[in-house]
């Protein structure tokens, strides 16, 4: 699902306000992405939907427990920081 720039940028500002229903909306406005780059990364071995799954439900929980740091000092978009978590989630697979 892909989503504007402006509707993402509305759903931060509810996640600002306290919305915590939120933060599942963005991962999911951006999942697909994700999987892609993740599609990208990892190796064959691993490019199961269940590992994927798996490393996504990792990469909510990473970007749950750090959410109000990019609340505080949003210094990049949502999606590179939401990246940076899949990411290092993958990385832990490897």
């Amino acid at each position: 699902m892909t989503t504007s720039a402006p509707e993402i940028s509305r759903l931060i500002e509810r996640l600002r306000k306290g919305g915590s229903d939120v933060l599942f909306d963005l991962f999911v406005q951006h999942e697909d992405r994700l999987k892609l780059m993740m599609e990208i990364q990892m190796p064959n071995a691993l490019k199961s939907d269940e590992t994927k799954s798996i490393i996504l439900d990792e990469a909510r929980r990473k970007a749950e427990k750090s959410i109000s740091e990019y609340i505080e000092n949003p210094s990049e978009s949502f999606y590179v920081w939401l990246r940076k978590h899949t990411g290092a989630s993958v990385e832990e697979h490897v």
